[in-house]
């Protein structure tokens, strides 16, 4: 996997096409090094044209002034982090199943009080004064301090969300918006329980496929635990050019980059995959090697 952010052009050379080249040369270089797909941070036309789209089944929770004290956990407190806190950041980081790399000096930065190019704060919960789970906090957007967000978090989901009426409180903003990623049912289901309501959503920036076949061989144990042994190994992956091949059971699906989400043969397919690849006609009959 490979991340793609921070591109900006000078406004006095715009539309000459030199994003559309760096994202090219990106595209090309991650190919030849193994790449699978590209995590992009933003969406724009560009990418679009490049076969970038939104995927996941997440979750956004939105935590309003009223409400805070709903969520409120009175045996944990809110506290500033400082550069001595570092490694243990690191280690609440860790064991998040999916996550960015937490260099130091990533959380150093971000004690700095700046993070995604607007201000933040990194601050930690503790229960009897036991470090359990960290957040970056900072505006929604740039200039909107009324409507603060979680940009980051890390360790005990219950302190989290315990903690979301105090966070909510500290900048006495309107609101504050929690994303969950569609894997974390635990926080799904602690926002839920104190009585608010999620929004489905799609996860954060776009991702593209650089290599079709290779990701999806990648993705086999897990169809094998959705499916079972003898359905996966009769899944067929081809890409030919920016066309792409999926067959099954006597059949198969061709894919361009403007339709493999929609399909949802990769990264965030909807419920009833398994009936509905039942139904494919055998991959022999239509594939050659």
């Amino acid at each position: 996997m490979a991340s793609l952010g921070g591109v900006a052009t000078h406004p006095e050379v715009r539309g000459k096409g030199y994003a559309t080249a760096l994202f090219q040369d990106t595209v090309r270089d991650r190919r030849e090094d193994g790449v699978d797909f590209i995590v992009v941070s933003g969406y724009c036309k560009i990418y679009h044209r490049y076969g970038c789209r939104y995927v996941g089944r997440d979750w956004d929770f939105v935590v309003a002034q009223h409400r805070a004290w709903d969520v409120a956990d009175g045996g944990l407190q809110v506290r500033a982090m400082s550069d001595a806190d570092t490694p243990a950041l690191a280690v609440l980081n860790w064991p998040e199943p999916v996550r960015w790399l937490r260099p130091p000096s990533d959380f150093l930065n971000a004690l700095k009080g700046h993070v995604m190019n607007r201000p933040a704060e990194l601050l930690g919960i503790y229960e009897h004064d036991h470090l359990r789970a960290y957040v970056i906090q900072g505006p929604r957007k740039k200039g909107e301090e009324a409507h603060q967000s979680i940009l980051e978090f890390a360790g005990d989901r219950r302190s989290i969300v315990g903690a979301l009426g105090a966070l909510a409180q500290r900048h006495e903003s309107e609101t504050l918006d929690v994303h969950v990623m569609g894997y974390d049912r635990l926080l799904q289901d602690l926002p839920t329980e104190c009585g608010l309501q999620g929004k489905p959503t799609t996860t954060a920036g776009t991702v593209t496929l650089v290599d079709f076949p290779q990701f999806m061989e990648m993705m086999r144990p897990h169809f094998v635990e959705k499916l079972g042994v003898h359905e996966a190994e009769e899944m067929v992956f081809r890409q030919q050019g920016d066309q792409m091949i999926f067959a099954f059971g006597g059949g198969r699906v061709d894919l361009r980059h403007d339709g493999w989400q929609r399909k949802g043969l990769a990264c965030g397919g909807r419920p009833g995959g398994r009936s509905a690849a039942r139904n494919l006609p055998h991959p022999r009959s239509v594939v050659r090697s």
